[in-house]
């Protein structure tokens, strides 16, 4: 209460003890609208102390405040985990190019090492190749000289024969068989 008697004292200090134009002659007085609204106006601040307004919008600003430093609190831990994630981010990255990179050195050594081998075994392969023509190629060659050779003895024993059945005469042909047979005979053991 003495707060709303204070309140009054001054407010009434600052108003003129002069009538005002337009609000009557006197200024203690229900006809002059500056005085109602004086009154009305302590009375307003009287009941906001009496009812304890200032210490209820107090506790609900201080609520509100309390409301948004906890949520600042809440925005700064999440932007810390934030950080936090960005970063492991960052790191698991960096190794993942770090064996992206050995994986792929790796796969170009192996790749370099199976094409020396390949090519070693093609070289090996094409020798083996050309030996075994060569060989095929040989025995072609002994096979045609073998087959000219028993052609050529065959054409010689039968122009022999023509020869010596031109020239001889049964009696003689005899004797030569017999000498054959012998020289077969002593050849064969």
């Amino acid at each position: 209460m003495k707060h709303l008697a204070a309140l009054a004292v001054s407010a009434l200090a600052t108003f003129p003890a002069a009538p005002v134009h337009g609000a009557g002659d006197t200024f203690v007085s229900l006809g002059n609208t500056d005085f109602i609204v004086l009154v009305s106006f302590i009375i307003f601040i009287g009941a906001l102390i009496y009812f304890k307004a200032p210490h209820f919008a107090g506790k609900l600003i201080d609520s509100r405040i309390d409301l948004i430093r906890k949520r600042i609190e809440d925005a700064s831990s999440l932007k810390s985990e934030a950080h936090d994630v960005l970063e492991r981010v960052k790191k698991e990255r960096a190794e993942a190019e770090v064996q992206a990179n050995r994986i792929v050195e790796g796969a170009n050594n192996d790749a370099e090492i199976q094409i020396n081998q390949a090519s070693k075994e093609i070289g090996r392969t094409v020798k083996r190749r050309v030996k075994a023509a060569e060989e095929q190629i040989h025995a072609a060659e002994a096979e045609a000289v073998a087959s000219i050779r028993n052609s050529a003895i065959d054409i010689a024993v039968s122009v022999a024969g023509e020869v010596i059945e031109a020239k001889t005469d049964s009696g003689d042909r005899k004797k030569m068989i017999d000498r054959s047979l012998k020289n077969i005979d002593a050849y064969l053991n």
